[in-house]
C-alpha cells in the first residue's frame, strides 16, 4: 500500500528533481551509442571520456534502457576500457556514485564486475560478485554487502546495483551498497577493511574496466550483460538511486476521501491486463452500497459473468473490510491512461488506510493507493471517459436523479456539469486533474513513481 498526500509527494519530486541536478554526473554509458569498438559517453557529449570496447564484447542486446552489452567468458582479455588519460571517477577517498543494471548469465572465477585503482594497499576498487552477495575487493582485503544470492538461478534476470562513498567514508566498511534500490548489509571477508583507508588509486587517474579489474591477474571476468553504467562525483540519496531504476508498469486506486468515489487508472505507458483486484480497509471504511462493479458497467472488453468465471464477478460477500472482483476465465486490459470508475466505493469522508491488490497475467501485484481529491468523477456512464455523452446524461436527468453526481451529495445539480466541464477541459489536455491547486496531485503521482520504483525478475 503506498498513501499519498499530494502536497508531500510534490515537494518529493522537487527535491528529487534538485538534488540529482546538483550531483554531476560523470560518465555515462548507455551502450546505446557506439561508435565501431568505442562507447560513446552521454554525460559528456562532444567530451573525450568515451571507452574502448576490447576483443569479444557483444553489443546491441537487449537490456533495461535500450541495448545493453555482453561479457562473453573468463578469458581475462574481452571487456569494456575507459583510459587513465580520459578517467574521472573519484579518487581517495571522495564522495561517489557508481550505479549500473547487472545480469549474470554464468559464474566465473570472481565475476568481476568493474575495477580501477591500483595494486598498492587499499588503493584498488573492484566490484565483484561472490560469496552469494556483492564484493567489494581492494588491494589487502574485502567486503561483501548481502548474502544468498543466486543471480543464474532463482535471482536470475537484470538488477540494478549501486555502490556509494558517502560523504567522510574513512574505511571500507564505511561504504554502502543498494540492489534494486535497497541497502544491503555489509560484512568484512577479508583483510582489515574497518581499518583500512579508502585511496582509491592514491589520488591518481587509472584505467577503469567493465566486466574485469584491471589490477589483478587473473582478471576473474564477469560473464553476463551490462546496461546503463554511471558515475556520479556524489553520494546519491536512497531516492536518488531508486529514480535511476524504470517503474515496473503498475495500476493506481485513486480515492477522493471527501466523496468517496474511487477509480483504478493505469498511469504507465504499456497496456497492463487485469483479471482480478481486491481493495481492503482495516478501518473499515469500504462502503459496498456504493461501489459500481465492473460486472454491472456493461463496458466494452470488460464482459459480465453468467457465474461460471466467463466475465467480471464479484467475489465473496461485499462489506465494508473488502471488495472483490475478477474475471476468472480470462482479462481485460486497460490501455495507457484508462481508468475504471468503481463508483463511491469508499464512505465519504473517510480518513482510513487502503490496500489495493490485483492479479495480471497470474501475478499477484501491490498496487499503488493514492488519497487525494482529485478523481474525475463526471465520467456518469462509467465508460472510462468525460465527455458529451456524459453532458447529455446530466441534462437528461438534471434536477430528478442522482444519476449524474459529480460531487457525491446524491443530487444532479449545477456543481455536477461545473466539474464535468473542468474534467473535460483537463483529460482533453492530457491530464486527469482538475486545474488549480489539483495539479499537485500529478505531481504526487510523478513522484511516487520516481521514489518508489523497483525491478522484480
Amino acid at each position: 500500500m503506498r498513501n499519498a498526500s499530494t502536497i508531500l509527494q510534490a515537494l518529493a519530486s522537487l527535491a528529487l528533481l534538485t538534488s540529482l541536478s546538483s550531483a554531476e554526473l560523470l560518465v555515462h554509458y548507455t551502450f546505446d551509442d557506439l561508435n565501431g569498438s568505442t562507447v560513446l559517453d552521454s554525460a559528456a557529449p562532444g567530451g573525450n571520456n568515451n571507452a574502448t570496447i576490447v576483443a569479444n564484447v557483444g553489443t546491441s542486446i537487449p537490456g533495461v534502457l535500450g541495448d545493453a552489452i555482453r561479457l562473453p567468458n573468463d578469458d581475462g582479455v574481452s571487456y569494456v576500457r575507459l583510459p587513465s588519460s580520459l578517467n574521472p571517477a573519484p579518487n581517495g577517498n571522495d564522495e561517489r556514485t557508481i550505479a549500473f543494471f547487472f545480469n549474470q548469465e554464468e559464474v566465473g572465477a570472481e565475476n568481476k564486475m568493474f575495477g580501477y585503482g591500483t595494486g598498492q594497499q587499499g588503493r584498488s576498487f573492484d566490484v565483484s560478485l561472490e560469496g552469494g552477495g556483492i564484493r567489494l575487493r581492494y588491494s589487502g582485503g574485502n567486503v561483501t554487502w548481502g548474502s544468498g544470492f543466486d543471480f543464474t538461478g532463482v535471482d536470475a534476470g537484470f538488477h540494478h546495483l549501486a555502490i556509494r562513498v558517502p560523504g567522510g567514508a574513512f574505511d571500507y566498511l564505511d561504504i554502502e551498497v543498494l540492489l534494486n534500490g535497497e541497502q544491503l548489509p555489509g560484512v568484512a571477508t577479508g583483510g582489515n577493511p574497518g581499518s583500512t583507508f579508502i585511496n582509491t588509486g592514491g589520488g591518481v587517474a587509472t584505467n577503469l574496466d567493465l566486466g574485469r579489474s584491471p589490477v589483478f591477474s587473473p582478471a576473474g571476468d564477469f560473464i553476463g550483460l551490462m546496461d546503463d553504467f554511471r558515475i556520479y562525483d556524489h553520494a546519491l540519496t536512497d531516492a536518488e538511486i531508486r529514480a535511476l531504476i524504470p517503474a515496473e508498469p503498475t495500476l493506481t486506486l485513486e480515492v477522493d476521501p471527501v466523496t468517496g468515489f474511487t477509480a483504478i487508472r493505469n498511469h504507465s505507458d504499456e497496456t497492463i491486463s487485469l483479471d482480478y483486484y481486491e481493495i481492503e480497509s482495516t478501518t473499515p471504511m469500504l462502503n459496498a452500497a456504493g461501489w459500481s462493479e465492473l460486472e454491472t458497467q456493461s463496458r466494452v472488453n470488460f464482459p459480465a459473468g453468467s457465474g461460471t468465471g466467463d466475465g467480471w464477478e464479484v467475489l465473496g460477500t461485499a462489506n465494508a473490510f473488502s471488495l472483490v472482483e475478477a474475471f476468472l476465465q480470462g482479462e481485460s486490459s486497460l490501455a495507457p491512461g484508462e481508468w475504471l470508475n468503481l463508483g463511491q466505493a469508499v464512505s465519504p469522508g473517510s480518513a482510513g488506510e487502503f490496500t489495493f491488490t490485483y492479479s495480471s497475467g497470474e501475478t499477484f501485484v501491490d498496487g499503488q493507493v493514492v488519497v487525494a481529491p482529485a478523481l474525475a468523477t463526471a465520467d456518469f456512464d462509467r465508460d472510462g471517459q468525460v465527455n458529451e455523452v456524459d453532458l447529455s446524461q446530466w441534462q437528461t436527468v438534471y434536477g430528478n436523479f442522482g444519476t449524474a453526481d459529480a460531487d457525491g451529495d446524491g443530487q444532479s445539480a449545477g456543481n455536477d456539469f461545473l466539474a464535468w466541464q473542468q474534467q473535460r477541459f483537463a483529460l482533453q489536455s492530457s491530464t486527469f486533474s482538475i486545474p488549480e491547486p489539483n495539479t499537485l496531485l500529478l505531481l504526487g503521482l510523478l513522484s511516487s513513481g520516481l521514489i518508489n520504483r523497483r525491478l522484480s525478475r
